[in-house]
C-alpha cells in the first residue's frame, strides 16, 4: 500500500506559513487570495476557530495546507483552476459535480473548473490541498478540456511517484529552497508533478470524448495487455497488474472512460478474434478447438455469449460465405 503523504517533524515546509487566526473572517478571506471567495461557517459553538495556512506556489500549480476546525465550506464554481483535497489527519464529507464522498488520508477528491465545491469537515481535519491553474494543465497535455475523475485513491501504487515528488518539496528543505530561489527549477517540479499525476490518475480530454476515443495511461496498458495475452487465461487482478493500478482503480476507469469493464472487454476481443477465425475456416479445426485457441474455457458460455453479440451461432458463422457474414 501507498504511504499516505505526512509532514516530518521539522518539515521544511512549516516555514510556508501564509497566516495562523482564529477569526473566521479573516481566515475566509486568507484563504480566498490563494483560492477564491467562499463562505465558511462554523459547525462548533465556538465561532473562534483557531486556523493556519501553509502554501507554496510554483508556477502555475500551488501545494500546501489549510487547518480550521469543525467548519462548512462552500465554494462556487471553480473560476479557471482544478482543486485537489485530501487529508493529513481528520476526514471530510464532500459533494461537487454530482459526487459525494468522505475524503480522508486515503481518498481524495479532485474538482474541476466550473464545479461547485462543498464540504463539512471534522474538527481535527487538516487538509492537503493542490491548485492547477487549467492554462498550466492545458500547457502541459494540449488538451483544451481536460476531465479528472473525481476520486484519488491514494492508496493506488500507480500515484506513489506522485506523492513522493510532494513528498520531497514539502520536507526537503532544500528542494523547497530550489523552488523559491529559481523559475526554472520550479517550472521542472510541475512538470514532473503534473506527469507523475496524470501518469497514476484517470483523465479524459473532452474532444477525445467527443470522437469515443478516451485514453488515461492505466486503461490504455491494460488494452495493450489484453490485446497481447486474451488468449491465455488471465484474470482482473493480471489486467490490473499489467496497467500498475488496483483493481478497484481500474474497474473505475474502464467505467467512467469506456463505459465497460476490462473482463467485458476481454471477452469483446476473444470473440472478435473467435468470429474473424470462424469466417476464415482455413486450416479445418472445429468450432471448439477454435474457441479455445482464443481463449474460452467454458464452451457453453462462449456459445451464449456468441449469439447475444452476433445474432448467430457459430456454426451459423461457419456456414456463411465471408461476403454474407454479418458485421458485429
Amino acid at each position: 500500500m501507498t504511504q499516505a503523504l505526512t509532514f516530518d517533524g521539522g518539515s521544511a515546509f512549516r516555514l510556508c506559513r501564509q497566516f495562523t487566526s482564529d477569526d473566521v473572517d479573516e481566515t475566509r478571506e486568507r484563504i480566498s487570495r490563494l483560492m477564491q471567495p467562499h463562505s465558511l461557517e462554523p459547525l462548533g459553538r465556538s465561532h473562534r476557530a483557531p486556523a493556519d495556512m501553509y502554501f507554496q506556489r510554483l508556477v502555475g500549480t500551488g501545494f500546501g495546507t489549510i487547518k480550521f476546525g469543525e467548519m462548512r465550506l462552500d465554494v462556487p464554481p471553480l473560476a479557471d483552476y482544478y482543486l485537489i483535497v485530501f487529508c493529513l489527519s481528520g476526514h471530510a464529507s464532500v459533494e461537487f459535480g454530482g459526487e459525494a464522498m468522505t475524503i480522508d488520508q486515503w481518498h481524495g477528491a479532485v474538482c474541476g473548473p466550473g464545479q461547485r465545491f462543498q464540504g463539512n469537515f471534522s474538527p481535527d481535519c487538516e487538509q492537503f490541498v493542490m491548485r492547477i491553474d487549467q492554462r498550466a494543465m492545458r500547457a502541459h497535455t494540449g488538451a483544451r478540456r481536460l476531465t479528472l475523475a473525481p476520486r484519488l485513491d491514494l492508496a493506488d501504487p500507480a500515484l506513489r511517484p506522485w506523492l513522493l515528488q510532494l513528498q520531497i518539496l514539502v520536507n526537503e528543505p532544500h528542494a523547497l529552497r530550489l523552488v523559491q530561489q529559481d523559475r526554472g527549477a520550479a517550472a521542472d517540479y510541475e512538470q514532473v508533478l503534473l506527469r507523475t499525476l496524470l501518469a497514476g490518475h484517470a483523465h479524459s480530454d473532452a474532444a477525445e470524448r467527443a470522437r469515443g476515443g478516451v485514453s488515461p495511461a492505466s486503461v490504455r496498458r491494460a488494452e495493450e495487455f489484453i490485446q497481447t495475452h486474451a488468449a491465455e487465461p488471465i484474470q482482473l487482478r493480471d489486467i490490473a497488474a499489467a496497467a500498475g493500478v488496483s483493481t478497484r482503480s481500474l474497474l473505475d476507469s474502464f467505467r467512467r472512460f469506456r463505459d465497460t469493464s476490462p473482463m467485458r472487454h476481454l471477452r469483446e476481443v476473444r470473440l472478435s478474434r473467435t468470429r474473424d477465425h470462424l469466417l476464415n475456416r482455413q486450416d479445418g479445426l472445429g468450432i471448439a478447438a477454435i474457441a479455445l485457441e482464443h481463449g474460452f474455457n467454458h464452451l457453453g458460455r462462449f456459445a451464449q455469449d456468441y449469439q447475444e453479440r452476433y445474432g448467430e451461432r457459430p456454426s451459423q458463422t461457419r456456414r456463411t460465405p465471408p461476403s454474407r457474414a454479418k458485421i458485429g
